[in-house]
């Protein structure tokens, strides 16, 4: 037999068990718990926060952004040329 939770509505209440989650994600949950453990003790706003963020910045730039524009400008020069798009 299924029983669920209600809440006050009457409509059924999600259940949030953190053992399933430590199962099923231990590495995420661990990286979860230093976050929020690294904002809650005041490092939110420190030079080590910073050039964290400076490094994921260039890191996501160089990794997303830079191959992006490579295409098209590629893209541009074929078409001046003539030859098909890439």
């Amino acid at each position: 037999m299924d029983v669920t939770k209600l809440d006050e509505t009457g409509t059924e209440a999600p259940e949030f068990n953190v053992g399933a989650l430590v199962d099923a994600h231990p590495v995420g949950m661990l990286l979860s718990a230093l976050g929020v453990g690294y904002v809650l003790g005041g490092g939110l706003f420190t030079s080590l926060t910073r050039r964290l963020l400076g490094t994921g910045m260039r890191l996501g730039f160089q990794l997303a952004v830079l191959p992006a524009l490579e295409r098209e400008v590629a893209g541009m020069v074929g078409a001046e040329d003539g030859g098909p798009p890439q």
